[in-house]
């Protein structure tokens, strides 16, 4: 996980991992809202024995508590 210093607030986090017995690998990267909120602005997950990758990315993020 890296995390920036000045903030503390998460910059991107990667684990690899295995799943019966298969090799899992996870990154992410962190966004922040204005207000300081943290949230995953892109997360892949790939699997690959399985030749399986799965991605999510989170664009125009509008926080609907504001």
């Amino acid at each position: 996980m890296t995390i920036y210093a000045p903030t503390r607030q998460p910059r991107s986090l990667s684990v690899t991992t295995t799943v019966e017995q298969d090799q899992v690998n996870l990154s992410a990267t962190f966004k922040t809202l204005a207000n300081g909120l943290n949230y995953v602005g892109f997360g892949q997950v790939d699997v690959p024995a399985k030749n399986l990758s799965l991605q999510v990315q989170n664009y125009d993020y509008l926080n609907q508590n504001q």
